[in-house]
């Protein structure tokens, strides 16, 4: 019963007409259609699990299953609406229409294939990825260095204003005009500016430390978090300049393309044992329904009516010369008309 109930729902195939024709044939296209299946799910399982290196066994799960049912769905809908598609007699419509489901079904088919060439052939690609890897730390480490010299440089600036004020003052030292009051306070003010300057100095130097060592935690975390992502991605992108992923490409998608062939003549074609057993059931249950139908409206003619009632045709033509008056003579069409009107 479960092989049955398979065979209906994975391949829309009437078990009961199963029973009638090759059983062990049905059977093989139930099986590589369950392998199919399957490896897509097993496929997609293992390549959330490089994607989603950081979650759970269960959030993988379920994201598989999310991405797993439309596929599943749309893979397993071409297969059985080939059955419809067969009946349609425009022949432009059902090329057209063939077109369409060998295509979703080929798209999975290639979708599938190159997943599973990346999880199996992935560490081709391990050489190329560390040095991926190296790039992106050091692209990441001068982002955080370039952040640190900004703040340099912006401090550096702030600190232009105090050292013009400082050589101005020089300056008017330097004048033999001065006063020794204006000298003094000259000289306090210089004292006073470079207080401020070293003040400004050793804030900048905490905050610059302060930033660097923030800098390398999040190097470090930055690094641990990239040694544990296999970049699933990234191989991907290599692996489609592969000759050897087309080779097979092409394999897989003979091999599908030779199944659905199979079973198109086996179940879809006018010739086709399983087609012709298929009709001949459908004309079988007519009888079986209509005859019922039938006898039931023959009754109610029977009780409702004369069903055995024959008209005599020959006498409905006699007619009864004498009851003609040919005395009567009409002149007019005015002169009738108003006879009648007076029930004549």
């Amino acid at each position: 019963k479960i092989i049955s109930f398979l065979k209906y729902t994975c391949l829309g195939l009437d078990p009961f007409i199963l029973k009638l024709v090759d059983k062990n044939k049905s059977n093989y296209f139930l099986y590589a259609y369950l392998a199919i299946s399957t490896s897509i799910f097993i496929v997609i399982f293992f390549s959330s699990k490089q994607i989603l290196f950081e979650s759970t066994f269960l959030t993988r799960v379920i994201v598989s299953l999310i991405v797993y049912i439309p596929i599943h769905y749309l893979f397993s809908f071409s297969i059985i609406s080939w059955r419809h598609t067969a009946s349609k007699k425009n022949t432009l419509n059902k090329v057209f229409s063939y077109s369409i489901r060998g295509y979703f079904i080929l798209s999975v088919i290639v979708f599938t294939t190159v997943l599973a060439y990346v999880i199996i052939h992935g560490h081709k690609y391990n050489g190329q990825i560390d040095v991926y890897r190296y790039q992106l730390i050091e692209n990441y480490q001068e982002s955080l260095n370039l952040e640190v010299e900004l703040i340099e440089l912006e401090f550096e600036r702030s600190l232009s204003s105090f050292y013009d004020e400082i050589n101005d003052i020089n300056l008017s030292i330097q004048n033999d005009g001065v006063r020794d009051i204006e000298l003094i306070y000259f000289n306090n003010r210089i004292s006073e500016l470079n207080s401020i300057i070293q003040l400004k100095k050793d804030e900048n130097l905490f905050i610059i430390n302060s930033l660097i060592d923030g800098n390398n935690e999040l190097l470090n975390k930055f690094k641990s978090r990239l040694e544990l992502n296999p970049l699933f991605f990234r191989k991907l992108k290599s692996s489609l300049s592969e000759s050897t992923l087309y080779f097979y490409l092409s394999i897989t998608i003979l091999f599908t393309v030779l199944i659905l062939i199979n079973f198109y003549r086996a179940y879809i074609d006018r010739e086709s044992e399983y087609h012709l057993f298929d009709l001949s059931l459908q004309k079988e249950i007519l009888k079986t329904q209509l005859i019922p139908i039938i006898d039931h409206t023959k009754k109610i003619y029977k009780e409702n009516f004369n069903y055995e009632y024959k008209p005599s045709y020959p006498s409905l033509l006699e007619i009864n010369k004498d009851k003609i008056d040919s005395k009567i003579v009409y002149k007019s069409k005015n002169e009738l008309i108003n006879k009648l009107k007076n029930a004549l």
